[in-house]
């Protein structure tokens, strides 16, 4: 038989989180446009977990007409591209900070002999996989996942594009520095924004590794397309 690619796109949990083929598993309100506001946030949260329902149960019937077709579970990887506030800090959507909300995604792998090391960026997402397809391995005990932790493991992001971005920062095994384009300032972890010769010494090192990933990223795009 011949190998098997496919990929689906869900995006039923994107705004208004809602729509008329959502089905009621969970016991929630459905919320009408003008009803998303922050007074409503308990049954946003509600509404998104009712819809979050819809699609794990999209995934299953998925998997079992996959399984059915060819005749033996097939790989599965279940990944997103980001979080989604729900009026936490205020805001709703994503796209306007990176933090735990907007930027922990779920990985779900099985069947697959990927090696995932944390943190973990979709970045990586397709040198591992090209790397467990030509291990082979399916249906076998090698064809399970291993994860493993990587405490130098970092994680390059940011908003906007990567040549002219708004934000861009490091996330690392337990913790971020941001550094933001706009206000010109430096967030490490979770403390405030400050300008860059304000940050001790530790975090000032922090702060250019940033600058220099950022400017290698930059220079391998570049030098690459020969612009």
């Amino acid at each position: 038989m011949r190998p098997v690619f496919i990929y689906v796109n869900l995006h039923d949990t994107h705004y208004p989180y809602h729509h008329r083929t959502i089905q009621q598993i969970l016991p929630s309100p459905v919320l009408g446009l003008s009803e998303i506001v922050p007074s409503r946030a308990a049954d946003l949260h509600s509404m998104y977990a009712n819809t979050l329902a819809n699609v794990d149960r999209a995934i299953g019937r998925l998997m079992q007409m996959t399984t059915e077709a060819l005749g033996a579970p097939p790989g599965v990887i279940v990944t997103s591209d980001h979080g989604e506030s729900l009026f936490e800090e205020g805001l709703l959507g994503h796209g306007y900070v990176l933090d735990e909300i907007q930027t922990r995604i779920p990985l779900i792998v099985a069947n697959v002999p990927m090696v995932i090391e944390q943190p973990w960026g979709q970045a990586s997402l397709r040198r591992q996989l090209l790397g467990a397809l030509a291990a082979g391995g399916e249906g076998s005990a090698e064809s399970r996942p291993v994860v493993r932790q990587n405490p130098q493991g970092q994680v390059f992001q940011y908003l906007g594009t990567s040549d002219q971005p708004a934000v861009i920062g490091l996330r690392g095994a337990t913790g971020r520095i941001q550094y933001d384009f706009r206000s010109r300032q430096v967030q490490e972890d979770t403390g405030p924004w400050i300008q860059s010769d304000r940050l001790p010494a530790s975090a000032h090192e922090r702060f250019v590794q940033l600058i220099r990933t950022w400017e290698s990223l930059m220079l391998f795009r570049f030098g690459a397309s020969g612009h």
